[in-house]
Order: C-alpha cells, then structure tokens, then sequence
C-alpha cells in the first residue's frame, strides 16, 4: 500500500477498479493506506458527483476540501463548501453524505476514513445496504432494506412434528423409560442410562434431545426428595441437556443429590412407544446403549 501522496500535484492516480464508471460518478483517486487508516484524494470535474448519497455502519469518515467548491449533500440539506473546509461524518443516518461538483472547474477533497470489518452501508435513495467483510471488490454485497427477513426465517423447528422413525438409540430411552423405570419403579433419571459411561454420553444427549423436540419428553430440575421439581421451558431444556454435569451418577464428580436434571415421558411417548410394539419393533434392553 502506498504510504505517501502529494494532493496538489498529478502524479500517482490509480486506475478506477471499483465500482464502475458510470454517468455523473467520474473522478480520479490517489489512496494512501495503512491497517486502521486511510485516506483518499477525489478529483471531481464539474457536474459529477463522488458515490451515491450514503451513510456508513462502523465506520467514520472525515471530509477536508483541497481545492473548489464542492457542494456537500447531507441530512440538513445542501450547501457550497471552500477549500480548508473540513467535515466529519459519523457512522448512522447523522452522518449521510454526498458531494458533487457544480461549479465549472475541477475539485479535489480529501476523505480519511478509519478501516472497521466487517462494516457496513446504506443508500438511502436507492434503500440498499451494502456489507463489506473484506479488502477486494468480491467481499461485498448489496441487499434491498425491503427484503428484510424474520430472524427465524428458514431455522428448523425444534418444536414442530418431527415424523421421522425413531433411531435405536431414541428407542432405548423409551425402552428404559416403560419396560424398566416404570416397571422396577425407579425415578427416570436419564443420566443412569449411560452408566457413567463418557463414551455413551453423545449418543445420550442426541436421543434425548431428539425426543424433546419430538415432544416425547419434558425436561426438568428435580432432586432425591423430589420436592420443588421444575420443568424446563425450551431453552433451559436443551441447556441442560448439553450440560455434561446433567450426566453423571451418583458418586461422580459433578453430581448433586439435591438438583439434576430429568424427565418425565408424554402421552405422545407413550402413543409412540406403543405403536411401535404393536408394529413388532423388538424391545431392547437399556445394557445396549453401547
């Protein structure tokens, strides 16, 4: 990058690489640029006009006249500034600008702006916003403002239908939970499942989570006397089902008799598991979680 320019003399133009030339928005540049600061030199012939009016997301950029006078475009209106003149422009709406030439000779003007990625644009004439996330002309894009999306647009529904066949290992939870808790009478508490086991724990968590998405399980805080037990609501459900502490038995560091987490099955686990005996799906013992 080059470290030095003169602003008064003609040597040291660039060719014009971005963006394309077009009718109204000619000039010539020279840049001088570091890591975090840089600055370009504009020559306006008359009747022609720097970008789009704009403001920036991110970053600031400070405007000095050389030479002419430019008119400044901005959200208080027009007006002609002079050579010495000098105007910062703030990231938001504050700080939207445009300058052009309407005189009969040339301008020049300085603009020194800081160097923040990814940052962003917007033009409000036109109502795109432009994001830039890097130094060449192919780490940018421009996007309609009315093209705006719902912020869970396209997501999976962790909460909707889920009919896919259950996974052995989904099955093997729902064994445990009706031919061995239920039947032996012993408190759910997924975590015995695994054994203490490391190795089984991934399995683990995936089936669980896959059966509370299913609405097959309701997550909860509970403890040995089983008193104040809590359900989790969606986001704490799955907090705690990444949580490897939800995971150890009794004995192990990390376990804590007086709240762990656990679940209890719903109808809907107990209409699939029995749909699925009555299809002949053979029952399979909890000792093969492996």
């Amino acid at each position: 990058r080059l470290m030095r320019m003169n602003l008064l003399d003609d040597n040291g133009w660039l060719e014009r690489t971005w963006p394309p030339e077009r009718p109204g928005f000619a000039w010539r540049r020279k840049r001088v640029a570091g890591e975090n600061l840089g600055a370009s030199l504009y020559e306006l012939p008359p009747g022609q006009r720097t970008f789009p009016y704009h403001y920036e997301l991110g970053n600031d950029e400070l405007l000095v006249v050389v030479s002419g006078r430019p008119t400044l475009r901005a959200p208080d209106g027009e007006r002609e500034l002079r050579p010495g003149d000098c105007v910062l422009f703030r990231s938001g709406p504050e700080g939207a600008h445009q300058i052009r030439n309407d005189t009969t000779g040339p301008v020049r003007v300085l603009v020194v702006s800081n160097f923040a990625l990814p940052r962003a644009a917007v033009q409000p004439d036109s109502g795109k916003i432009m994001i830039r996330w890097g130094d060449t002309p192919d780490d940018r894009r421009w996007f309609p403002l009315a093209s705006e999306a719902d912020y869970w647009e396209g997501e999976a529904d962790l909460n909707g239908p889920v009919d896919d066949p259950l996974t052995d290992d989904e099955w093997v939870v729902l064994n445990w939970f009706y031919d061995a808790a239920w039947e032996q009478e012993s408190f759910p508490a997924l975590r015995t499942i695994g054994r203490g086991d490391p190795g089984k724990i991934p399995r683990l968590k995936a089936a669980v989570r896959s059966l509370v998405r299913r609405g097959c399980l309701v997550a909860k805080k509970t403890n040995d006397e089983r008193v104040g037990e809590e359900d989790l609501d969606e986001a704490a459900a799955y907090a705690a089902i990444e949580d490897d502490s939800s995971w150890t038995i009794p004995g192990e560091e990390g376990f804590d008799p007086r709240e762990y987490f656990a679940a209890d099955p719903t109808d809907k686990a107990q209409n699939l598991y029995s749909a699925e005996r009555d299809a002949g799906r053979p029952y399979i013992e909890v000792a093969e979680f492996d």
